[in-house]
């Protein structure tokens, strides 16, 4: 759990690192300005993700926008060199809540889809 003293800070550096996002601008355009992070105190591995994702774009129909995305993260997690990561949820100014794929250090975002938006 984030100290509450450290939350501003995090939410700044999710901010930050969210706004220079360059694969998907749509990021910032859904949260604006981060407001609350959960998920901060585990890391993830990139092979379990892997795993977990291969998994569940097999159940997809081939060719469908979702199996897509899901193909476009199997992607991203084979470029990454198996340090633990952060799969994060987070809430910005416009009420949005999406999870967020950070580096360990949460100020980078890894990834991002739109099938990750909540609602």
């Amino acid at each position: 759990m984030v100290p509450v003293s450290g939350l501003s800070q995090l939410n700044q550096r999710v901010t930050e690192a969210v706004a220079s996002y360059e694969q998907s601008p749509a990021l910032a355009s859904l949260l604006v300005t981060v407001t609350h992070v959960r998920g901060t105190d585990r890391d993830i591995s990139v092979d379990s993700l892997r795993r977990t994702y291969r998994r569940r774009g097999n159940r997809l129909p081939a060719g469908s926008p979702l199996r897509q995305e899901v193909e476009a993260l199997l992607h991203r997690l084979d470029e990454l060199d198996g340090a633990p990561v952060k799969l994060v949820t987070v809430t910005g100014s416009t009420g949005a809540t999406t999870l967020v794929l950070l580096d360990r250090h949460m100020s980078r975002v890894l990834f991002w889809s739109p099938m990750w938006v909540a609602g």
